[in-house]
């Protein structure tokens, strides 16, 4: 597994930047989250007799904390997140899915305008994501046979493994409401890769490798609880 030390150090330095100001602020918000996720690449691994690539839903959730209040928050997640896609291959009569679980961790600086009761917000920022687990699903005539991507990497003679770790890059928005005691969102994410999705270690890629990059949509609920401590 590739050393994911730059992109951690990355993530880190953001969360530095972001969390100074919102520090400043009395009131820290705790709150779960849910909802699903619509993810494809940029490119498929690079085999010559792909004819078609798709989508993959899956379920993203997860916790948050919000640093702040009023315009802007920071605010850090940890999230269990799928993304996936699948494609045929010419003159094979069997479809292809890949799918992998991640540990996401996003970082992302909150900016909300109007009143504590309605506010609409954007936000925009960074995600570090650990790779779970992760499978290739072959199916044919009702069959199915599933391979660890993990473990065994990419189809041909110049296999490349599974990036242990993906560093994205965020931007969304969403609404907020006044529920209770705490606050009801409903929100959107657009979640593009910054690394390629495999990792062929000390070998050179094939000549005509193009990096494969997540592109996903994340839709969620969420509720949080604000304490104040001042």
């Amino acid at each position: 597994m590739t050393n994911p030390s730059l992109p951690m150090r990355l993530l880190l330095f953001l969360t530095f930047v972001l969390i100074i100001p919102a520090f400043g602020k009395a009131q820290v918000t705790i709150g779960l989250k849910g909802g699903g996720t619509i993810a494809t690449v940029n490119e498929t691994p690079t085999l010559a007799n792909i004819t078609e690539t798709g989508t993959i839903s899956g379920l993203t959730g997860g916790v948050f904390l919000e640093f702040g209040e009023g315009l802007a928050v920071f605010r850090p997640e940890v999230l269990f997140q799928q993304r996936g896609y699948d494609y045929t291959l010419a003159n094979i009569d069997s479809t292809f899915l890949e799918q992998f679980n991640y540990l996401d961790i996003p970082v992302t600086l909150r900016l909300r305008l109007g009143k504590p009761k309605f506010r609409i917000y954007l936000e925009g920022g960074a995600s570090l994501g650990f790779v779970l687990d992760g499978i290739r699903r072959a199916s044919a005539n009702g069959n199915s046979v599933e391979t660890d991507l993990l473990a065994n990497g990419l189809m041909g003679p110049n296999d490349g493994e599974s990036r242990g770790y993906d560093l994205a890059g965020i931007v969304g928005g969403g609404l907020e409401f006044k529920l209770g005691p705490g606050r009801l969102s409903f929100g959107g994410r657009y979640n593009v890769d910054l690394n390629d999705l495999y990792d062929f270690k000390d070998q050179s890629a094939p000549p005509d490798w193009r990096e494969v990059k997540w592109r996903s949509f994340d839709f969620t609920v969420g509720y949080g609880f604000t304490l104040d401590f001042f």
